[in-house]
């Protein structure tokens, strides 16, 4: 080990532990790039937690990807920070029924302490794909908690900021209820400036 970081060959002994103890699964999905590993039904058991045990989508890769880069520069921003993660908070609902659509779950709630004791939970939104109108309403209102006070941080992209921004230039507007803060940050721009 270098630092803080595994080297390839204790990276590999440890993946294959977990595989043969059926921990964990490995999957290389895109051509010469790393691949993903998720936990199997016995390694969530394991960790102690209560989540859905079905392997990412292809399709929902990238946005995961964007999920944990926003956190790991949230965390260095913030390095006393907590993370809610999407998955736990769905752990928390109870299951749902099939074809049933719940409100809108952020991709993660972003906590931080202050030094008078109070906690300022915001919400984050990292929109990587194209969003529908409705979508972008419902989560700058603040539905899924029926509490527009807590702030919400959008990271975006080229593909999505055009839809995130309109919606929220509307929004004011037409004078509709919004939450307390909402914060629009390019997410390609925001992740270069704290890799310089």
């Amino acid at each position: 080990m270098v630092g803080d970081s595994l080297s390839q060959s204790r990276f590999r002994e440890i993946l294959a532990r977990y595989q043969q103890s059926r921990l964990a699964r490995y999957r290389q999905v895109y051509y010469a790039q790393p691949g993903w590993i998720s936990l199997t039904r016995k390694g969530v058991r394991r960790a102690g937690l209560d989540y859905e045990v079905d392997p990412p989508s292809d399709r929902s890769l990238e946005h995961l990807y964007w999920i944990n880069e926003v956190r790991l520069h949230l965390e260095e921003q913030y390095p006393r920070m907590r993370w809610i993660s999407e998955r736990a908070i769905r752990a928390t609902q109870g299951k749902r029924v099939k074809g049933e659509e719940g409100p809108h779950i952020p991709d993660g709630i972003l906590i931080l302490s202050h030094s008078n004791g109070t906690q300022t939970h915001i919400d984050i939104e990292v929109q990587v794909s194209t969003p529908s109108y409705k979508e972008v309403e419902e989560v700058m209102r603040g539905s899924w908690t029926n509490n527009i006070k807590n702030p919400v941080w959008y990271f975006v992209t080229r593909a999505s900021q055009r839809v995130v921004r309109s919606v929220h230039r509307t929004m004011q507007k037409q004078m509709q209820p919004l939450r307390a803060s909402i914060q629009i940050t390019d997410l390609k721009v925001w992740i270069t400036s704290y890799k310089k």
